[in-house]
């Protein structure tokens, strides 16, 4: 076993000698596409740089409507055909299941950064605070996930609510006086 692994030392020790050079381009390739990823990253979180994509995609479409609508009523059948192609074959069944799953968790964790300003990390520390369950009564969540509770004014998160909770303090407004006054008329008509 001690030999193996020193016959196998001694191979790579030969291989990297005879290939230092392709072994360092790549190396320095991946350092540079490290370096691009980290620039891609900063520039998408950039309050600026997302407006001026926005912008420049508004103008786009507007822009290209007609032709992008003429060219898809020209290809329509053409789409349809590969569409068809690729739904039925059962290798993409399964790739295509895998992304329909990966584009919920993307739009999910977009839309909590997008209204809310919370990241999926910080609405699973919210969670955790929560013990699993809603903030009022307790209940853990089934199929849906815990609603985002805030102020509508401030825009400022309160904490994570099932639907039903979230609902009856949207329906009182958000005002603590109607929801004591709900409180006080159950107990005193209450079952």
């Amino acid at each position: 076993m001690a030999r193996d692994k020193a016959k196998q030392a001694a191979s790579q020790k030969k291989y990297r000698a005879a290939n230092r050079e392709k072994i360092n381009e790549r190396d320095r390739t991946s350092e540079r596409r490290e370096a691009a990823n980290a620039a891609r990253k900063k520039r998408r979180e950039d309050p600026a740089y997302i407006e001026k994509q926005a912008a420049y995609q508004k103008t786009y479409q507007a822009a290209n409507r007609e032709r992008r609508k003429e060219y898809w009523t020209a290809n329509r059948e053409s789409f349809n055909y590969r569409a068809r192609e690729r739904r039925a074959d059962p290798a993409n069944k399964e790739k295509e299941e895998g992304y329909r799953k990966n584009g919920a968790v993307r739009r999910k964790n977009y839309e909590l950064k997008r209204r809310f300003g919370l990241s999926m990390a910080q609405y699973d520390e919210m969670l955790k605070q929560q013990s699993g369950s809603c903030a009022i009564c307790g209940t853990p969540p089934q199929s849906i996930r815990l609603s985002v509770d805030h102020c509508h004014k401030t825009g400022k998160v309160r904490g994570l609510l099932c639907w039903k909770c979230n609902l009856s303090i949207g329906h009182f407004n958000d005002d603590p006086g109607l929801l004591l006054k709900a409180a006080a008329y159950l107990g005193n008509h209450g079952s």
